[in-house]
């Protein structure tokens, strides 16, 4: 119950990371466990950058809209990692054949960080061509995700969220389950 409170009920928290950054350790033991469930799965055409210096988030920004929401929260984050995917091992070119993988390396970065006491949180937009220009990533490597990984500050404002009961319905659309008979 603690890992589903802490990965998915946190997911309305705006996030703040603290300035610690993230030991070197605990940064390899999570992309260990990102490595193992990837192989795991078959999926092993993704590749990492980890970015820790400030001079290296700062080249970030160009290949991210400014109105983008998280970049703040990302830009203070003390580590920052882009998954790319291999469209050369994947066999599959264009963006949208990684998407669903993306979902399960997500997931395992968030389970792997709260592990070890830290949270993530992705970028959802983003310029690829720019970001790969910044960093010199191939062009047969396919940005897919950023994400920054920190420890949270406390004191976490939380967003609003609507009520289960608004959208679940059950059996035919607009059903609710209290209009149910059991």
């Amino acid at each position: 119950m603690k890992i589903y409170k802490g990965i998915f009920k946190d997911q309305r928290e705006v996030i703040r990371f603290k300035k610690e950054p993230v030991e070197q350790e605990k940064l390899q033991r999570i992309l260990e466990t990102i490595h193992l469930i990837l192989y795991g799965r078959q999926l092993k055409y993704w590749r990492f950058l980890v970015l820790n210096k400030p001079k290296a988030k700062s080249m970030l920004i160009s290949g991210i809209p400014k109105d983008t929401p998280g970049l703040q929260e990302m830009m203070d984050a003390p580590t920052v990692l882009a998954a790319c995917a291999d469209s050369r091992e994947s066999g599959i070119k264009g963006k949208g054949y990684s998407l669903a993988h993306a979902k399960i390396v997500l997931e395992a970065l968030s389970f792997a960080a709260l592990g070890l006491g830290m949270k993530v949180s992705a970028i959802p937009w983003f310029d690829e061509n720019a970001l790969r220009e910044a960093f010199s990533i191939p062009d047969w490597m396919r940005v897919v995700w950023v994400s920054s990984l920190g420890y949270l500050e406390q004191g976490s404002v939380q967003c609003e969220c609507r009520e289960l009961s608004e959208i679940v319905f059950f059996e035919t659309w607009g059903c609710r389950q209290k209009e149910i008979g059991h």
